[in-house]
């Protein structure tokens, strides 16, 4: 409703926010990849050139204090009277007012968002308050002669040299000089505890060399003067003395030159001693110290990234909230679903483009969302199955939907390998079919054409004999060399496979016409390495007698179908056939 009646937007100040943000001041305003839409446009208060040319501006500024300051400190030093040249008033008024017009373009564009800003409205505030009242001391009260008088004096110079509090703007633009104060700033408790354990240590051990080196004016009294003026007392002559000595060793600073060699020459054991505390506190504490602002640094960068990525979390799902009411006034025609032009005709307005992009939404391919969305193919979505799965499509991928994309993955598997069969048994008939056409126009050749007509065809053989096709390769064309193959697969049985066993060779009982009885063949009579061609049952010959006698043979459970040769020891039978 709101969009329709051109309200406001509640949520646009939101958006706008992530816009800059997310936007890429490498590319020209208007291009990118954003499809037929132009890239958002950004403010230019917003720029990475504008705020570097605003830092450098403070900068300056900086530079220019410390001029002033330094034209004050000569005055006092030659017991002049404090009296400022013009050219600092002047210098100090151009950049006031340019530090104002900063603010009042940054006002102008962000308006009460400048102060709302979750990021960005600390610093905001500081800065502000800053620029009003550098603003009212030199642009109002330096002119009225109020700002160098009374109890104003303190004050305005505190105000000024906030100023240069705001370099810390300057860190902001850059990201690496940024994380590095910060680690700094997080690391202050834990570093000010080393320091407590680090003025411990070193007290500890100032008591010791206040009493050894400190008090021993018999050796070191006479080292004075072979030394040239190395003074023992100067260093160890009270425990304070010693203590700061020893925060000399903890840091580095001159420990060796100034103090190590000489203990060395007039007590050479406590060498020892300083080298084990430099160790322990040069090389252990102050590689702890580093150590914890490394880790603080590394900390709050991912702190900051989580906060970035949460923040944007939050933000997605409040737009994500209101998709409901963008896409029912995307619904032009009331139906309850939404169609594909639809979409895109949503798309095309701004409100609704700076929205899905926010989100992350496809908006320059939207058909590839819409199809993988629509799953029945109707080409209609409802407003709920479209906005369901646009948060699916952003958050983490659950058990559920996982299983449900590898049952899917599985049953196209099985599909595709049935495909790849069907495509094997296709590719079989297309050859035979080849095959076949090959065949019939060379049997045809070979069959009715002169040999006239075949050398007309062939001019290959047009002086030399015509080859002629055998009676063996006329009948092994395609279809019967097929079936003799299906005849020669049913009738072979390879060896070890005819089911016979000696027990049913047992039964195999061969009626001999001359001996008058049935004799019974011995276990492991029956040879299964031969074949054994249209064997019948009860028709078996005797090859090799004078005539053809027949004999009765009876074979139980023998299959009636089949390539079999019996040998018999002394005989081998044969079908008659």
């Amino acid at each position: 409703v709101k969009l329709s009646l051109g309200l406001p937007d509640p949520i646009d100040a939101l958006v706008l926010r992530n816009k800059d943000e997310d936007a890429d001041d490498d590319e020209p305003e208007g291009e990118g990849d954003y499809g037929n839409h132009k890239r958002p446009k950004k403010a230019i208060v917003d720029t990475t050139a504008f705020n570097l040319c605003g830092g450098l501006v403070i900068f300056a500024n900086a530079i220019t204090v410390g001029l002033e300051t330094d034209a004050v400190a000569l005055q006092v030093s030659e017991g002049k009277v404090i009296q400022l040249d013009p050219i600092w008033q002047i210098v100090e008024t151009v950049f006031c007012i340019v530090f104002l017009l900063e603010l009042l373009l940054r006002l102008y564009y962000h308006r009460l968002n400048y102060f709302l800003n979750v990021h960005t409205f600390l610093w905001n505030w500081v800065d502000f308050i800053i620029v009003v009242a550098s603003s009212i001391d030199t642009l109002v009260l330096s002119p009225l002669g109020v700002g160098g008088a009374g109890k104003l004096v303190s004050l305005m110079r505190f105000i000024r040299m906030l100023r240069l509090a705001r370099l810390v703007r300057l860190l902001k633009l850059f990201k690496e000089l940024w994380l590095m104060v910060s680690g700094i700033m997080q690391s202050l408790k834990t570093l000010g505890w080393i320091s407590v354990v680090a003025f411990v240590f070193s007290y500890a051990w100032a008591i010791y060399a206040t009493k050894a080196i400190g008090f021993d004016d018999a050796t070191w009294d006479g080292y004075f003067m072979t030394s040239r003026g190395w003074d023992h007392e100067e260093y160890f002559g009270s425990v304070w003395k010693s203590t700061f000595t020893m925060v000399q060793l903890l840091t580095l600073t001159g420990w060796s030159e100034e103090v190590v060699r000489h203990i060395e020459k007039g007590q050479p054991m406590l060498l020892i001693f300083f080298i084990f505390f430099v160790c322990v506190s040069s090389l252990g504490l102050l590689s702890i110290m580093v150590g914890v602002v490394v880790e603080n640094t590394l900390t709050t960068a991912r702190r900051d990234q989580a906060k970035a990525v949460d923040q944007k979390d939050k933000d997605r799902k409040v737009v994500f909230a209101q998709l409901q009411e963008v896409f029912e006034v995307a619904d032009v025609d009331g139906s309850g679903t939404l169609t594909i032009e639809e979409v895109e005709e949503a798309i095309g307005k701004s409100e609704i483009y700076n929205k899905l992009k926010m989100i992350d939404f496809p908006v320059d391919d939207p058909n590839m969302i819409f199809s993988l969305l629509d799953y029945d193919d109707s080409g209609e979505l409802t407003i709920d199955e479209f906005i369901t799965g646009c948060i699916r499509m952003k958050g983490a991928a659950k058990s559920k939907d996982l299983l449900v994309a590898q049952v899917a993955i599985d049953s196209m598997k099985r599909h595709f390998a049935k495909f790849e069969t069907e495509m094997a048994r296709f590719q079989a008939k297309v050859s035979l079919l080849q095959e076949s056409a090959s065949a019939i126009t060379g049997h045809g050749e070979h069959t009715f054409l002169e040999p006239r007509m075949y050398r007309n065809r062939h001019p290959e053989f047009a002086n030399s004999d015509i080859p002629h096709m055998s009676d063996e390769a006329l009948e092994m064309v395609p279809w019967k060399r097929d079936e003799m193959e299906v005849r020669k697969e049913e009738h072979e049985v390879p060896t070890g496979q005819l089911g016979l066993t000696d027990a049913h060779l047992r039964f195999l009982a061969i009626a001999n016409e001359e001996h008058g009885e049935m004799q019974t063949l011995p276990p492991g009579a029956f040879n299964a390495t031969h074949h054994l061609r249209g064997l019948e049952d009860g028709q078996s010959t005797l090859p090799g007698s004078p005539t053809k006698r027949q004999a009765p043979v009876a074979i139980q459970d023998l299959e009636q179908s089949g390539s079999y040769e019996l040998a018999v020891p002394g005989s081998t039978f044969q079908n008659s056939s």
